[in-house]
């Protein structure tokens, strides 16, 4: 039962009693019913008031009620809205929930095949790379090749051009060696006949050294070997010129050995052949062979 049931149910009872009382007065007082009909209109407006004025407090109370009821019908609808957005937040956030695990477990499998993938490239590399090794090796070798081709080819084009030189110096002196026949014959022990009509003595077969040292005022050089490799003055020796980048050879003509040591022989430009043309690192030798590295 309610707070206004219960009001009005006391009203009721108030009236009830009221009602006993005014029977009993009248029939107390019925000998001066006009003194008590007085009386009782006095305490029926008292009674009217009074009900008015309960009216008045019930009508009070009801609005202040419906008051309260309408504002905890609010509370309850915003508590309903709260539960609802409370509800739909924890959908969300499951919701949110499955989407991390399903995106982690992707990532765990893109991360495995990343790492396949990795292990298989790095294999790719490892046989790029050996491979690569192979060709290296190969064109060094190929290259190794190519320069002992370039080297036996510069050789044989400084073959040519020193036999090509002396055959021309040769033709050139026919005339003077036929008047002087048994002057060769003599000579012919000792070597071949140099520019200028002075004989070549032969050095050592495989004699081969380098010019360390060049005085061009007095036209002579130092040369890297000496009486250990079987040098002794009167030898004459081979010049030429190496050019591995060019891929070719150069022949310079001829010295001849004026003084000896062990490891270092004193040699002289032979014309047509003049010191200014040598250079050091020029290569002298007893005889121009094609090198087989």
């Amino acid at each position: 039962m309610t707070t206004l049931g219960k009001i009005l149910v006391f009203v009721n009872f108030l009236f009830s009693v009221l009602t006993g009382a005014l029977i009993i007065m009248v029939f107390v007082t019925r000998t001066n019913w006009k003194a008590g009909f007085d009386e009782l209109v006095l305490q029926n407006k008292a009674l009217q008031a009074n009900r008015t004025s309960y009216i008045d407090d019930i009508a009070k109370i009801k609005n202040e009620l419906n008051d309260k009821i309408k504002n905890l019908n609010n509370q309850l609808d915003e508590e309903k809205k709260a539960v609802a957005k409370a509800k739909q937040d924890a959908t969300d956030a499951n919701a949110q929930k499955e989407l991390i695990t399903k995106n982690f477990e992707e990532e765990k499998n893109n991360h495995a095949k990343a790492k396949d993938e990795l292990l298989r490239r790095q294999a790719e590399v490892d046989n790029i790379t050996k491979a690569a090794a192979a060709k290296d090796s190969k064109i060094n070798d190929l290259e190794k090749d190519n320069s002992d081709y370039r080297n036996r080819a510069v050789a044989a084009e400084i073959d040519y051009k020193a036999e090509h030189e002396r055959n021309q110096r040769i033709l050139a002196q026919l005339e003077k060696l036929a008047k002087d026949n048994e002057q060769l014959q003599q000579q012919a022990k000792g070597g071949v006949i140099a520019a200028g009509g002075a004989p070549k003595k032969a050095p050592p077969d495989d004699v081969k050294g380098t010019i360390v040292e060049i005085d061009v005022k007095s036209g002579l050089m130092t040369i890297s070997i000496g009486s250990d490799s079987g040098l002794s003055v009167g030898h004459s020796l081979e010049a030429y010129r190496l050019n591995l980048n060019e891929g070719r050879g150069e022949y310079l003509g001829t010295i001849k050995i004026v003084d000896v040591h062990f490891k270092q022989a004193v040699a002289r430009a032979v014309l047509p052949l003049k010191a200014e043309k040598l250079r050091v690192g020029d290569i002298v030798a007893s005889r121009i062979v094609a090198s087989a590295k």
